[in-house]
């Protein structure tokens, strides 16, 4: 089957996690290859993908994979994937559970079995390892390096994106030696995803009087879900406790002893709101005397410091993590006049309420 233009508008929603317009699902879903997979490519291809997603949505409604928030911005459909418990879903539920290690398609669903997964496919085959076995093989076939799979010996397989506190997770390395702060933004919520399974989500600059919110918008939010069994899910939702850690990210292309204290204590107003808050530099300076000085602003202040190496993330080291304390509601409320703000708020209302973490995909940069 060809690949089509809604293949990689759903391809690239998928990985951004994101909001996009169709001009920024093409640029993205670049970025990232998939127009290689693309047969022929038209004068402009950001005007066939929105007329493709506008065409699915009007024709299928709730049922279609995608959903349109904005005018011209889209998003995959949280409620489309929820419906259908796929074999694809078994074998990554799986290996997931196994730590990734290379596993034969037979005690792939060995195990699933065991552990009831099965009861939640719905089919009737008669051969349950051929067609578990079938999407995985078609995933590597149709997306190649880009597949979520990889064959690693004979029906032997492992997920290419994994991570967990002994595993190193892959993630797309940047071909750029010149790049300015705001081309850190999207690489950088790509590795809270893959690293920390965080969703990050960008906050423009306020278009507010100026002075309002200075000092007080962040670069990045994020959340990262908490998982819980169905019994304390239900405590903890009715104990008024958060499902969640909410995460506030300032971004800087460096760091030097001289610049330290002003990016510093910028990261300290732009985040101290949050459970945890971050100052995110590319370059930091590797001398003693700014190493012993961040040390001692962590200790004081509690806003952690992560290296992000933005041509290759696995890289990126935390140097100093943040302190965790509670949300600060007044400054909060205070910020939900910045309307990406007020949208993560929405998002962020609307997990909570649900326990579903398919909405927290909403978020967008």
């Amino acid at each position: 089957m060809a690949y089509t233009y809604k293949d990689f508008a759903r391809e690239t929603l998928k990985a951004s996690n994101q909001i996009l317009t169709a001009k920024e699902i093409w640029e993205q879903g670049v970025f990232r290859d998939f127009h290689k997979k693309l047969k022929n490519i038209g004068k402009t291809p950001e005007a066939t993908i929105s007329a493709q997603l506008y065409l699915d949505i009007k024709k299928k409604g709730k049922n279609s994979e995608f959903i349109q928030i904005d005018k011209g911005k889209f998003s995959l459909n949280p409620l489309y994937n929820n419906n259908k418990y796929t074999f694809k879903d078994f074998a990554i539920e799986v290996l997931t559970e196994l730590n990734n290690e290379p596993t034969h398609i037979n005690d792939i669903w060995a195990y699933g079995v065991n552990k009831g997964y099965d009861k939640k496919l719905n089919t009737k085959s008669k051969n349950p390892i051929d067609t578990l076995s079938t999407p995985i093989y078609e995933d590597i076939k149709n997306n190649g390096d880009n597949s979520e799979f990889v064959k690693v010996d004979e029906a032997k397989f492992k997920l290419r994106y994994f991570n967990n506190d002994n595993k190193q997770a892959e993630f797309h390395i940047i071909e750029k030696k010149k790049f300015d702060e705001k081309d850190m933004y999207m690489p950088f919520i790509e590795y809270l995803k893959v690293k920390f399974n965080v969703y990050g989500k960008r906050i423009q600059e306020s278009n507010g009087k100026k002075g309002d919110f200075e000092w007080m918008n962040p670069d990045i939010v994020g959340v990262k879900p908490h998982k819980y069994e169905n019994i304390t899910q239900d405590l903890v939702k009715k104990m008024s406790n958060a499902p969640c850690t909410i995460y506030s990210f300032e971004l800087k292309k460096s760091l030097t002893l001289g610049d330290l204290k002003k990016s510093y204590f910028q990261a300290v107003s732009n985040s101290s709101w949050a459970n945890e808050g971050y100052l995110v530099a590319s370059e930091i300076d590797d001398k003693p005397e700014l190493q012993e000085e961040m040390e001692r602003l962590n200790n004081a202040f509690g806003i952690g410091i992560i290296k992000y190496d933005f041509e290759n993330p696995k890289n990126s080291k935390t140097l100093f993590q943040a302190k965790y304390k509670d949300l600060d509601w007044i400054t909060i409320s205070k910020m939900e006049k910045i309307s990406d703000f007020k949208e993560f708020l929405r998002v962020l209302k609307n997990y909570t309420d649900n326990y579903d973490e398919t909405i927290l995909k909403l978020l967008n940069s």
